[in-house]
């Protein structure tokens, strides 16, 4: 499956991986993504949660789930 992501969307994974890093800070990531702190902060927690691979924009991020399977 290939994925594809803009340039900002590079640019906010490059960023929140800094911050993980301890290269930057949340609030300097705020200013250059022009977002809260706290917009930051949960960016950066999905990025732990889910290892970055849902930072995209909400439609991109929702996954089709089956519906689990039920035994009869």
């Amino acid at each position: 499956m290939l994925l594809t992501m803009t340039d900002s969307e590079l640019l906010r994974i490059k960023l929140i991986q800094n911050i993980c890093d301890k290269r930057l800070t949340g609030v300097e990531a705020a200013r250059l993504l022009k977002l809260s702190p706290r917009q930051v902060y949960r960016l950066v927690k999905r990025f732990m949660d889910d290892r970055g691979w849902s930072l995209g924009s909400p439609c991109q991020t929702q996954a089709t789930r089956l519906p689990a399977s039920s035994s009869s």
